[in-house]
């Protein structure tokens, strides 16, 4: 009997031992976006997106924009913002796209010049398609150079994002 019991109550350590929080699949955050900056691959796994209702004054049709905020969960040094046209895909929809990198940890919303890496359309060397734009799903590819205000650039390569919101 002390046998039985000795070997139940190992059974029930091992199997409570085994258990680690770490492997709940719950902790784990989806990767929204990823991409290689100067050849370091980044993910961002936490969203935050806006719509914003836009009324143009020159009489146009109002339309929705989507902001979407996206960054690495533990960093809050790099960031990433997309603004486009809510349901609309295609390479001329996003006409906002901007990368923050390197801030100080101390202070991560202040943003110097220096820090923000932004889509110019006067340089045709960034280019993004926005392949999935539905109700609560945007998907989609881009690459290329971004610059800041200094006109020093940065190489983004293999991005892609899933976001579900």
């Amino acid at each position: 009997m002390k046998k039985i019991l000795s070997f139940i109550i190992i059974l029930t350590s091992v199997i409570f031992l085994s258990c680690d929080s770490s492997n709940n699949p719950a902790d784990v955050k989806a990767i929204a976006l990823k991409a290689s900056i100067n050849g370091v691959p980044l993910y961002f796994d936490t969203v935050k997106v806006k719509k914003e209702n836009v009324v143009p004054t020159n009489g146009n049709a109002p339309y929705t924009d989507l902001i979407v905020t996206l960054t690495i969960s533990g960093d809050p040094t790099k960031r990433i913002i997309i603004q486009l046209a809510d349901k609309e895909i295609g390479t001329e929809t996003c006409y906002y796209f901007v990368y923050t990198g390197d801030l100080d940890p101390r202070n991560p919303n202040y943003i110097g010049t220096d820090y923000q890496y932004v889509r110019r359309f006067d340089r045709d060397k960034f280019s993004i398609d926005i392949t999935e734009n539905s109700e609560n799903t945007l998907k989609g590819v881009f690459s290329g150079k971004l610059l800041n205000f200094n006109s020093e650039s940065i190489l983004v390569s293999e991005g892609s994002f899933d976001i579900k919101y």
